[in-house]
């Protein structure tokens, strides 16, 4: 039976070629983008689940208030980890983790290194690591011990055994390496490939018994995670007992909640993840959508089949079965060519989001979820047509009668409807994603980002920046050069406890060091007071306010106040205000924050070059680079990148949702090819006699698409409030956004319509191209 209904299925096939390769390839594309937008959702979800003890590891987070509201980060002190480990019965180990970004030396090779470590003695206790070399239980037995990653080992020793072998750091702390890991993967946000233990930590030492110091992040692994909130009361008790001028609280996120869910409640992650998933979904219903409709619009040339098989005593059901197999059978074959396709396109999907994916051939969850794929779509998308086709009875179809009228149509028009309401809410939610993220790349951010560069202070660009600087600046191709402690688009620190004159409670700002030509050089004007000078010793026991801190203190004027850090610290008075920048990116608020001088926060050199002199300026400042900074490796990079950088998930989410668009365009266009070509098939003498009166193309295609534009402008008004609602919650997610347009909506209909008709008249001009004769010679 099943080799009777596969040799039908396929006489089917090669009786009406067009329009099997027309369900055939819609399936296919279909098929090929929901297979690796869920490869991608599927990496997404695994964040972290390489750890063994993943559902009882935490993050620390610590709450403050800013801005008057409470913000979060991760950021803690480091006498918490010790503590909580020795006093809270519910924690099973606490690893404190600093990162920081350093330059790492063997022999001739010199290398930035970002997944610098220092970590205390139980951090591969927490995380898991598969070891290739070494103990872990001595991993820091000895004092600076370092432990690498497999990458690592290959990048500075080749094919030599790595242990016992010694890498500096900065050029003045070795560590000898007593243990070899293999790379963290690439769905962990832990990317940690030299571990030093906390021991070798020298600036832990001051930092003690230092609880209003916060700058590393604290991993938490519990017995019962059912304890977390009692856990989260009893560490915030301790911390607000040893920072009595502040209120601060503590709250744990599971860390395999990291990547996607934000501690605020703000989760752009897991949204992107839901969004992207939900348009998979709507594309292979598109194109299963599409499969119903031509085949039920063309069940007219099935009739007298269906009609002598009923006569022979084939029963519904064996005619339901027939049908089915003849689409999962189609199906099949479309999933074949979706493989190959999803295989050819994966190398560009993986640079569009920043992955490495790939398919596991031998898998067998992937060859269940392909077969399971196959059924759904096959089965859902040969459902209603089996229905329908096997219902007829023989009598009528024998006499010619089968009724080809409204309810058919009113059934093909509904999918129609639907199809293009799908189709309009993508077109919408990628114009609206495009505009939001052209406005995000273009606003100004109240300091000047093209032709700034920056560079890290390496060596003696630190103890001697005047000497450096002034030799920057004999270079006409130089403008002005400054430092700063964090970049103006990512200031990230935070100064908690600013007391002002006359308040007893402390009050948080965001900080940065900045030093006398910072301002200058960014182009960020002083708008009252005065900006901070050279020829002034006092200007080091000096800050700098944002408008945005006199809108939380509420007083008109703070220059002139005095205001300190904590009881014990010296006063500093406020010298002068600038206007507020964008400190962060768009996704938040303008922040409260405070400059000062701090000589040894400096990070970065920022320098301003004259237009279009960016080659000759860099060769200035590698030369530079050379006397000042021999052995570390030249890095320089422009400050309108770094910007780039901030936005670089949504630059992904609008690539992605343009092309996701463009398909689902393309398989409702197949469908309508299909539509459009039964519907000229069935008036072809009606063309042709139309022809002879004189009737011109446009009046034909009037004829043939005002049948589905009238149906189309209906989907247009039904998507249009539901990609409005989708789209506006997505827009809620950032600080400064776009406001959705009437002329959005008008954009989207023309675009949908425009596409329709098109296609339409691609048709229709081919089938006015035929000669009356040929179509009427026979009647």
């Amino acid at each position: 039976m099943i080799k009777f209904y596969l040799k039908t299925a396929f006489r089917s096939f090669f009786r009406q070629k067009v329009y099997s390769i027309i369900n055939i390839l819609g399936l296919a594309i279909g098929m090929a983008a929901f297979i690796l937008i869920m490869l991608w959702v599927e990496e997404e979800l695994s964040y972290e689940k390489n750890h063994k003890n993943a559902d009882n590891i935490y993050v620390t987070y610590k709450g403050y208030s800013i801005g008057g509201k409470t913000e979060y980060n991760d950021a803690v002190c480091f006498p918490l980890g010790p503590y909580v480990k020795e006093h809270f019965p519910e924690v099973k180990n606490a690893v404190r983790v600093v990162f920081r970004g350093t330059t790492i030396s063997y022999k001739d090779k010199v290398f930035s290194e970002n997944g610098f470590v220092w970590a205390d003695t139980g951090f591969f206790d927490v995380f898991t690591y598969e070891v290739i070399h070494g103990n872990p239980d001595n991993f820091f037995k000895e004092g600076h011990a370092v432990v690498i990653s497999q990458s690592i080992a290959e990048k500075y020793f080749g094919n030599e055994n790595p242990m016992g072998k010694r890498l500096t750091q900065n050029r003045k702390e070795q560590y000898v390496v007593t243990g070899v890991v293999k790379d963290p993967p690439e769905n962990t946000q832990m990317d940690a490939n030299i571990i030093v233990g906390m021991s070798s930590f020298k600036e832990g030492i001051e930092y003690t018994d230092a609880w209003t110091d916060h700058f590393l992040q604290l991993y938490v692994l519990m017995h019962d995670v059912g304890k977390r909130k009692e856990l989260e009361e009893k560490m915030t008790i301790i911390m607000q007992g040893n920072m009595e001028n502040e209120q601060t609280s503590i709250r744990l996120q599971p860390i395999k909640k990291l990547h996607l869910y934000s501690i605020s409640g703000r989760n752009e992650g897991l949204q992107y993840v839901v969004t992207f998933s939900l348009i998979a979904i709507f594309i292979i219903l598109i194109a299963c959508i599409n499969f119903m409709n031509l085949t039920t619009a063309r069940y007219s040339n099935r009739a007298r089949e269906i009609g002598l098989k009923k006569v022979v005593g084939v029963t519904r059901w064996q005619l339901v079965t027939q049908f089915l197999v003849e689409s999962v059978l189609m199906t099949l074959i479309a999933a074949v060519l979706a493989m190959m396709l999803a295989e050819v396109v994966r190398p560009w999907f993986n640079e569009i989001t920043g992955k490495s994916l790939h398919f596991d051939y031998t898998s067998l969850k992937l060859i269940i979820r392909l077969a399971g794929l196959v059924l759904v779509v096959g089965l859902l998308s040969g459902s209603y047509p089996a229905l329908i086709l096997s219902k007829f009875q023989p009598a009528e179809i024998l006499r010619k009668s089968v009724h080809r009228g409204e309810k058919g149509a009113m059934f093909r028009r509904t999918l129609v409807v639907l199809q293009f309401t799908i189709s309009t809410i993508l077109i919408f939610s990628a114009v609206i994603i495009y505009r939001q993220l052209s406005f995000i790349t273009t606003k100004d951010l109240g300091y000047q980002t093209e032709d700034i560069l920056y560079l890290p202070i390496e060596d003696k660009i630190g103890t001697n920046y005047e000497s450096f600087r002034n030799e920057l600046l004999t270079s006409p191709y130089i403008e002005d050069a400054g430092r700063c402690s964090q970049l103006p688009c990512r200031i990230s620190w935070i100064m908690r406890g600013i007391e002002l004159e006359g308040q007893d409670e402390g009050v948080a700002f965001g900080v940065a060091s900045v030093d006398y030509s910072f301002f200058s050089t960014v182009k960020i004007p002083i708008i009252d007071g005065r900006g901070f000078s050279r020829d002034l010793v006092k200007d080091s026991a000096s800050v700098i306010f944002n408008e945005e801190s006199i809108k939380l203190i509420g007083k008109e004027n703070l220059v002139g106040q005095n205001l300190s850090f904590y009881d014990d610290e010296p006063p500093l008075k406020v010298i002068g205000r600038v206007p507020n920048f964008h400190s962060q990116s768009l996704n938040n608020q303008m922040e409260p924050l405070v400059f000062l001088i701090w000589e040894d926060s400096y990070q970065y050199v920022v320098v301003r070059i004259a237009p279009g002199m960016a080659a000759e300026a860099k060769d200035h400042i590698e030369s530079l680079w050379q006397q000042y900074a021999p052995g570390f490796p030249f890095y320089c990079n422009y400050l309108d990148n770094y910007v780039d950088r901030l936005y670089r998930d949504e630059e992904k989410v609008s690539k992605l949702a343009g092309i996701l668009t463009i398909l689902a365009l393309f398989i409702s266009g197949l469908g309508l090819i299909g539509l459009t070509a039964f519907i000229i098939e069935q008036k072809y003498k009606e063309i042709g006699l139309r022809k002879i009166f004189g009737s011109s193309i446009y009046q034909l295609q009037y004829l043939i698409s005002s049948n589905y534009i009238r149906w189309i402008l209906i989907a247009t008004i039904i998507a249009i409030p539901i990609a409005w609602y989708w789209m506006d919650n997505w827009l809620n997610n950032f600080a400064y956004r776009i406001h959705i347009r009437f002329i959005d909506f008008i954009l989207t209909s023309v675009i949908t319509i425009v596409v329709a008709l098109i296609i339409t008249y691609l048709q229709v001009l081919r089938a006015s191209l035929m000669k009356p004769v040929d179509v009427l010679k026979y009647e």
